[in-house]
């Protein structure tokens, strides 16, 4: 789903150094990391980036969302710990000042429209999606004459807020932004909104302009049943944008971790890699393990940028993919969403 946007996206560039300013306390579970970089990183509202860090004997690349606006001294992403995330974990529990990753240019459509004067805005966020939900709101309030704007943003519960204290700032100092924090699991410590996400109060927020935008972010469940669910009451899909960043459905995985032999480029000659593999852990997961320098972005099937080549054995790949029936006919595999079944050879040079 997409609105009127700015024209393309910038160009990605190679990655670059940047190191950390500051590691803000978000919540009990996530944290916002501000960076400098050396060259000046241009990025629009809503947009995200690749960073990779190295610790222990591995190299790890993650998309995250700026959760900062171009007008902002130094960028900013915001982390939440996921379950047994190796980069979720150690940004929230081991990064510190000075500590320093990699970062690519900014990318991503998620983005305001050129057009914004006399438009109604409605924002729905679930969680950590709140990141980039942040920057375009904050862009919007720092027009010179801000537009009506809705913020709904949905936690488990009351801890689980990130930005509470600047939202409420936000809200006292625009009487136009309609801020709507809705608890959905414990109501301990919490007095406001409890209830289960629901459709309907999306679309109240609209007020009945048949022309409002809605720019949802945040968990897969919440993403589909907001966009079916504004479709299903006759919203324009053009006027509705989503950013999702979700796990496609799986296989049943192997139960075994198998052995993967990597080929990639060395300084002269291709060099090969071998691996023991974990129960459960992906090609990709693997290769980071193993400090190689692994292409990927999304994680999760749909850019296509962790293509290789499977030379040898067998692998579950989960689907939906974004291969073409020319890359599977050429033994291509995305090793994102790939699970070694027999022992593995893959070609990581394409």
């Amino acid at each position: 789903m997409a609105v009127p946007r700015s024209p393309a996206p910038l160009k990605t560039g190679p990655l670059q150094m940047a190191h950390v300013v500051d590691v803000v306390r978000e919540t009990p579970s996530s944290v916002t990391v501000v960076f400098a970089t050396a060259t000046p990183l241009p990025y629009r509202p809503g947009q995200y980036v690749l960073v990779e860090f190295r610790f222990g004997s591995g190299r790890y690349r993650r998309a995250y969302s700026l959760c900062s606006i171009p007008a902002d001294d130094m960028a900013a992403f915001t982390v939440r710990l996921v379950p047994g995330g190796k980069v979720s974990q150690h940004i929230t529990t081991s990064l510190a000042i000075g500590d320093r990753f990699l970062v690519s240019a900014a990318r991503g459509d998620f983005l305001l429209p050129d057009s914004r004067a006399g438009r109604r805005f409605v924002l729905v966020a679930g969680g950590s999606g709140i990141s980039p939900v942040m920057s375009l709101l904050r862009t919007l309030l720092a027009m010179p004459e801000p537009p009506p704007v809705s913020l709904l943003y949905y936690n488990r519960n009351a801890d689980d807020i990130i930005f509470r204290a600047r939202l409420e700032e936000l809200a006292a100092a625009h009487p136009g932004l309609d801020l709507q924090l809705v608890v959905t699991g414990s109501r301990e410590g919490w007095h406001g909104l409890h209830e289960p996400f629901a459709v309907t109060r999306v679309l109240a927020a609209a007020r009945g302009d048949p022309q409002a935008l809605y720019y949802i972010c945040g968990p897969e469940s919440l993403i589909d049943t907001a966009v079916e669910g504004l479709l299903a009451a006759g919203v324009d899909p053009a006027l509705v944008n989503a950013e999702r960043f979700a796990a496609p459905p799986v296989h049943e995985r192997p139960s075994r971790g198998q052995p993967v032999t990597f080929v990639h480029r060395g300084l002269l000659l291709a060099k090969r890699t071998r691996v023991r593999g974990e129960a459960g852990e992906s090609l990709l997961d693997m290769g980071e393990r193993a400090g190689l320098r692994m292409r990927s972005n999304c994680r999760n099937g749909t850019c296509g940028a962790c293509r290789a080549t499977l030379v040898k054995g067998e692998v579950v790949m989960d689907e939906p993919n974004s291969l073409s029936l020319a890359d599977a006919r050429a033994g291509r595999i995305l090793t994102c969403i790939s699970y070694a079944d027999s022992p593995v050879v893959v070609d990581l040079r394409r």
